[in-house]
């Protein structure tokens, strides 16, 4: 948590290069949280946004074979710019100046979670 007097964050640009995902729930709904969390002041709680499309893959470990879920997860203060296309969606995400891109495929299994820090819950 961090607090303090005028303490702002600055919301990430938000681009739309097609309409196709205009009326997708979802997509709403994850627009909304964003800018939910981006309009917090005086005190701010970080959060983790996980974005996923419910894909999963085989890895094989000490133990045998196991599945595990294709996620992508980031510091939602880190996130510059959204970026949104017919079919997926780029993140532009950037840490200590160093820039990650991360581009989800929206599919009907496409949902996304915020993890809020622990203080947030108290």
């Amino acid at each position: 948590m961090i607090s303090g007097t005028n303490i702002t964050l600055h919301p990430p640009t938000c681009e739309w290069k097609s309409n196709g995902l205009k009326n997708n729930l979802e997509i709403k709904s994850l627009l909304e949280c964003i800018t939910g969390f981006f309009a917090q002041s005086e005190t701010i709680y970080n959060a983790t946004l996980t974005l996923t499309n419910n894909e999963w893959f085989e890895l094989t470990g000490d133990f045998g074979n196991y599945r595990k879920r294709l996620d992508f997860g980031f510091n939602l203060m880190d996130l510059k710019k959204i970026i949104i296309y017919d079919n997926y969606i780029d993140f532009k995400v950037v840490v200590k100046g160093n820039t990650s891109n991360y581009r989800v495929n929206i599919t009907d299994d496409f949902f996304y979670y915020l993890q809020w820090e622990d203080e947030y819950y108290k």
